[in-house]
């Protein structure tokens, strides 16, 4: 192993004033965070079984929600691709809860006016607005009129509120 004292040009090497000794209560989940890779191309993830069930239950939840309608393209329309999104979900103690495999949109390549006319307006779920509800009372007292205000702004798709 090299000298570090001699050779460096350092006034002082940082090798000098770490001290890995306080990091005995957590170097469990900081060695459970370097065990683990998320992979970065789906020909990566598709090889362990463990990204293959999460790309299974993202599909499987967006075909259940009836997130996309398959239809036939416009001519002279190249419709725009996506990309798999890949990433552990860890407890507080470092351990992996689950995999986590999201498909995303390329939207970054649509052109306004060409690829889409309208702008993506949120959607919120009637149990957020709940939700809202069950604390706003105890915060203002009285929310009739916030919460009107507040549900002029926003836009319930009939498919969240069935």
């Amino acid at each position: 192993m090299p000298s570090h004292q001699s050779s460096s040009k350092v006034s002082y090497p940082i090798h000098d004033s770490l001290d890995y000794s306080r990091l005995s209560p957590y170097s469990h989940y900081l060695m459970s965070l370097s065990s683990e890779h998320e992979p970065t191309t789906y020909r990566e993830a598709a090889t362990q079984p463990c990204w293959q069930e999460a790309m299974n239950v993202e599909i499987w939840a967006l075909v259940s929600n009836h997130t996309w309608d398959i239809v036939q393209a416009p001519p002279n329309v190249c419709p725009i691709g996506c990309k798999w999104v890949y990433k552990i979900k860890r407890g507080p103690d470092g351990t992996i809860e689950r995999y986590k495999a999201r498909l995303v949109a390329k939207g970054y390549s649509q052109i306004e006016g060409i690829d889409y006319l309208e702008i993506f307006s949120s959607v919120v779920k009637i149990t957020t607005i709940r939700v809202v509800q069950a604390f706003l009372p105890s915060t203002i007292g009285t929310c009739s009129s916030l919460m009107s205000a507040m549900l002029s702004f926003m836009v319930i798709s009939p498919k969240m509120s069935t």
